[in-house]
């Protein structure tokens, strides 16, 4: 019993941590939006997992705002590269996102 209150804990501090970046983000604070993005991302919760793309995204998302612009374009390619399937079944096209916010070129990975 002890151990399913703690996993219930853990759980919503992860959806909070995920809130929180989101949260940081949208008052244009990327700088602290990465560590709460980062605790979500490395959530090892399982039914954290559907809510992954969105750490994953966010990630991507703070990094570029913060004008870290390599870990940026490696955290999109990851997105892409581990959920094409979610991108199709929501009809979101990533790479014309991409190209629309105009990421500066990869000068190293």
């Amino acid at each position: 019993m002890l151990l399913f209150c703690l996993t219930l804990i853990a759980e919503a501090q992860t959806e909070q941590d995920l809130a929180q970046g989101f949260e940081l983000l949208n008052k244009e604070n990327p700088k602290e939006a990465l560590y709460f993005f980062f605790k979500a991302e490395t959530s090892t919760e399982e039914s954290f997992a559907p809510l992954k793309p969105y750490s994953l995204f966010g990630l991507a998302q703070a990094y570029y705002q913060n004008k870290e612009y390599d870990s940026a374009a490696f955290e999109f390619a990851d997105f892409i590269q581990k959920y094409k399937e979610l991108e199709k079944a929501h009809s979101f096209n990533m790479d014309k996102f991409i190209r629309k916010t105009r990421l500066p070129q990869i000068t190293h990975i």
